[in-house]
């Protein structure tokens, strides 16, 4: 008995020594923040399409070192740049291995690749061979006559669309430009005779890269996994992605094994050589998938990478004119204006366009995550374990956006690299495009010459301008999925010879066909003119119906026009409501600019507008005022409520008819409770936008369908049955030496006085009545927004 008591106490204290030394390794490795997650699939639910914007989105919340459970699958993500400094440097040896993934596994012919290989000597062998034969300085500079001669074929079909005018695609036109300097420096093949020449280059390349970095359930979902993928067709996409790229290698395999001149062996050439000696590399012989493998990394990294960062930098530029101007202004007073193509050695003299490419690559990273990388040692970050077997993720695009390391991080500010010691090496990992330690992409030098000689001849052979009818801000920066991010929709921009560069129409929001900008006009065109040009801009190209025109929403513009250039644009426009309203433009406001105008305004200034003529009226006015200041006492007495807008327009037309028509203002029609009624349609048919002015030939059917002609017409006939009234008021005998303004034009009138080129009539003194009238009447409107203020 006393030895079961003896042995249950023994049994106990080793469960108590367990759970304590159990407790103590937990509290010494501490596990880094982790958003909740749900039984079976973790974090699963979490991670949207575009995985590095749903992983920063996290980071936010959970810190720079984030644990997450993708399904069965520990998985930590770093965001920040001392996080990647502490794994990919300090930890490197730790965390160099690949993690088993069905993408990568399907397209890389089981992990035969150099990106997706975990770890080990094959990985060594063939990345030392990849190096010594593709991505050497001497090898990249031995392949420069290929480029130059695939971007001049570039140049010239560009040239060709800027004699047309017509816009480029430029997300099709830069992959097919690094797609032919592949096939051509790698494969020894023109990219027109495979089968990628077929227009779908771009979709089997996107889709290879999305099969890579989808989420497969199989990964991370045990026993299920499997027939999820197949569920929801990943599987089969997957596989028509490797049969895609595996027709494009058989291709290759028997294009080469033509007969070649000697000393011409290319790349495939070499690897074919290899497998046919059985070379050994790692801990095997070389076979045809092997081959396959390896030219996934060259065809996918090779032709991917840089046109995303060239059409990436494009984008940039575009949505932001005053780097574009910066940037050609270097490359065109740095090398002058008479070179047909700027070389790889004048790159070197252009250091604002390397703060563009670098400045790109901070927001638009090739690979916005790092490829992922499993651990092998356990090592901390930041104080957390990071535990062998564990999926570790670099969010390279969420360190270029760190406000703890950029300063206005979301800003395309090329000029933050001045006086920067920050490259791409691999050595600063505020900025890691081609990632860093063992793991770094070998293509480095090849990448970048290839997108500053892309980029520097583009922008130095042509001016780019947006689409007509596309502003600045349409440019979108949406992503596509994938491994590598590319532009979701395409980049369209129009090449225009350098000396055409000022002929460019203002940015302008869409239109349709026949209306035009009509429908974005409301009923106060003012205010839906400005709304359009907090988005278009200051200068704001419109087409309404048939006529062009251009709305100026700045100072600025405003002086350059009505100051520096106010003889260019002192007329007036034929429109229907001014046309009618002002008996066909004989009014000041309204007539174009000719000789009638300069004589009426000159009569106008002389006779009514002039200081002496103004301080004459002021007993009018003060008559006029304190009648309205007696009214008002008297309601104030009452306590009762004043109508401004009808007090004040009373009293502007009551000053206006004694000073001008010599007339009171309670003689005239318009004393009989409808002043406010017909002046604010008078002004409402002056302002309409009617569609006889825009739409050609059945405009004015429009007018006469909505009413707009009819009330147009009545405006007039009240307004005609006012200068009538005013006219026989007129004829009646006045006192000498009171003479008034509507005499004057009578008297003129009678003279048959010569105005412009031609003899003053009844309908000329109407429409200048017509002025005098708006004038007055729009000083009451400002008296009573000034009372609301």
């Amino acid at each position: 008995m006393a030895n079961i008591w003896l042995l249950s106490l023994l049994f106990l204290i080793t469960l108590l020594v367990l759970a304590a030394f159990k407790r103590s390794k937990s509290q010494k490795h501490r596990i880094p923040p982790s958003p909740p997650s749900f039984p079976i699939i973790g974090n699963l639910h979490q991670i949207g399409e575009l995985q590095h914007q749903s992983l920063w989105n996290l980071s936010k919340k959970y810190g720079p070192v984030m644990h997450m459970k993708l399904g069965k699958v520990p998985t930590v993500t770093l965001s920040s740049s001392d996080t990647a400094r502490q794994a990919l440097k300090d930890h490197d040896l730790d965390c160099c291995s690949r993690p088993t993934l069905a993408g990568p596994k399907a397209l890389s012919y089981n992990y035969l690749d150099i990106g997706f290989s975990p770890y080990n000597d094959y990985w060594k062998d063939i990345r030392k061979l990849a190096v010594m034969e593709l991505f050497s300085n001497k090898k990249v500079h031995s392949i420069q006559p290929i480029k130059e001669e695939e971007v001049k074929k570039l140049m010239d079909s560009m040239a060709e669309s800027a004699s047309q005018q017509t816009p480029v695609n430029l997300n099709v036109k830069l992959l097919t430009l690094t797609a032919s300097i592949v096939c051509r420096a790698t494969f020894g093949v023109t990219f027109e005779d495979t089968l990628l020449s077929d227009n779908n280059l771009g979709e089997i390349v996107r889709e290879a890269y999305e099969m890579m970095a989808s989420f497969s359930a199989s990964d991370f979902i045990p026993y299920v996994g499997w027939i999820i993928d197949r569920f929801t067709g990943l599987v089969g996409r997957r596989e028509k992605s490797v049969r895609d790229l595996d027709a494009f290698y058989e291709q290759m395999f028997d294009m080469h094994k033509e007969v070649k001149e000697r000393g011409s062996e290319d790349f495939v050439d070499m690897l074919l050589r290899m497998e046919k000696e059985k070379t050994v590399i790692g801990n095997g012989k070389l076979t045809r998938n092997h081959v396959k493998a390896i030219l996934m990394d060259v065809l996918l990294a090779g032709i991917d990478t840089s046109s995303i960062t060239m059409t990436w930098a494009m984008t940039e530029l575009a949505r932001n004119p005053r780097v574009m101007k910066k940037v050609q202004s270097e490359i065109r007073n740095q090398l002058g204006n008479n070179k047909s193509m700027i070389s790889i050695e004048d790159t070197d003299k252009l250091c604002y366009l390397k703060m563009v490419i670098k400045e790109t690559w901070r927001l638009h990273p090739p690979a916005p995550l790092l490829v992922a990388k499993e651990v092998i040692n356990d090592f901390e970050v930041n104080g957390y374990t990071i535990p062998s077997k564990t999926l570790l993720q670099v969010n390279v695009w969420a360190i270029g956006r760190d406000p703890n390391t950029w300063k206005d991080p979301e800003i395309f500010l090329p000029e933050r690299f001045i006086d920067s010691n920050i490259d791409t090496k691999g050595q600063n990992f505020e900025l890691l495009p081609f990632g860093a330690g063992r793991r770094i992409c070998p293509a480095i030098y090849m990448g970048t010459t290839m997108v500053e000689f892309g980029l520097a001849n583009m922008l130095y052979n042509f001016d780019w301008k947006l689409p007509e009818g596309m502003a600045v801000e349409d440019i979108d920066v949406d992503e596509a999925p994938g491994l590598t991010v590319s532009k979701k929709n395409d980049l369209l921009l129009v090449p225009v010879n350098p000396k055409r560069r000022n002929d460019r129409n203002p940015p302008s929001p869409p239109g349709f066909p026949i209306i035009g900008n009509l429908h974005q006009i409301g009923e106060l065109p003012h205010q839906s003119l400005w709304n359009l040009s907090k988005k278009y801009g200051p200068v704001m190209h419109l087409k309404l119906g048939k006529v062009p025109a251009v709305i100026l929403s700045s100072p600025e513009a405003a002086r350059q026009a009505l100051k520096d250039h106010d003889l260019d644009c002192c007329s007036r426009p034929h429109l229907a409501g001014p046309g009618e309203l002002s008996y066909n433009y004989v009014d000041i406001a309204f007539s174009p600019f000719g000789d009638y105008w300069k004589d009426i305004r000159k009569l106008a200034v002389q006779e009514v507008f002039s200081n002496k003529k103004v301080h004459s009226i002021q007993p009018i006015k003060d008559e006029e005022v304190k009648k309205l200041i007696d009214s008002m006492a008297e309601s104030a007495s009452k306590q009762t409520p004043v109508n401004l807008n009808d007090t004040l327009l009373t009293l502007t037309a009551s000053v206006l008819c004694r000073a001008s028509f010599g007339v009171t203002f309670e003689d005239t029609l318009l004393s009989n409770n409808n002043l406010g009624q017909i002046v604010r349609e008078a002004y409402e048919m002056t302002g309409s936008f009617s569609a006889s002015d825009f739409i050609p030939y059945v405009g004015w059917l429009v007018d006469r369908f909505t009413g707009l002609k009819g009330r147009r017409d009545k405006s007039v006939r009240d307004l005609d049955e006012f200068y009538e009234q005013m006219f026989d008021m007129h004829t009646e005998g006045k006192e000498k030496g009171s003479e008034d303004f509507v005499d004057m034009l009578l008297r003129l009138e009678k003279e048959e006085t010569v105005i412009g080129n031609g003899k003053l009539t009844r309908n000329h003194i109407k429409g200048i009545l017509m002025e005098e009238r708006r004038e007055g009447w729009a000083n009451g409107r400002e008296e009573k927004w000034a009372l609301n203020t």
